[in-house]
């Protein structure tokens, strides 16, 4: 997970417009009390790694929860989340890759006056056996 949570960091240190959205900052599991609105977390939330006979091909779920203010920047923060991530490629430091697939989106909610939607997206590498 640590490499892949490095590489989610470094797509969205590399995105000034989605840094422009996500003023409050991404943050791994959850953010520091009293962090600015608006803000991200991302989580692991599944993986799994299935073998053939030529590759290895390891699937994991990524979940980015998303809070703001109200509807319109909540839901435009996830349309900017969603432009960096989705159908896009991570890069770890070893030069691996993975891509990116949004799976789903939930909301937005209402959370104590804070506006929150959840979106999944599946991550994964293959890697060829040798």
């Amino acid at each position: 997970m640590k490499t892949l949570a490095k590489a989610i960091k470094d797509k969205f240190t590399g995105d000034f417009a989605l840094q422009g959205f996500l003023t409050g900052g991404l943050w791994l599991h959850q953010a520091p009390i009293e962090t600015p609105l608006p803000y991200a977390t991302f989580d692991l939330i599944a993986g799994s790694t299935d073998y053939t006979n030529t590759d290895v091909i390891e699937t994991y779920t990524v979940e980015f929860a998303i809070y703001a203010e109200d509807v319109e920047t909540v839901m435009e923060t996830y349309s900017q989340i969603n432009t960096t991530f989705n159908l896009q490629t991570l890069t770890y430091d070893t030069g691996a890759e993975v891509s990116m697939r949004r799976e789903s989106m939930t909301g937005p909610v209402e959370l104590d006056s804070t506006f929150q939607v959840t979106t999944d997206y599946e991550v994964m590498r293959s890697e060829v056996l040798t």
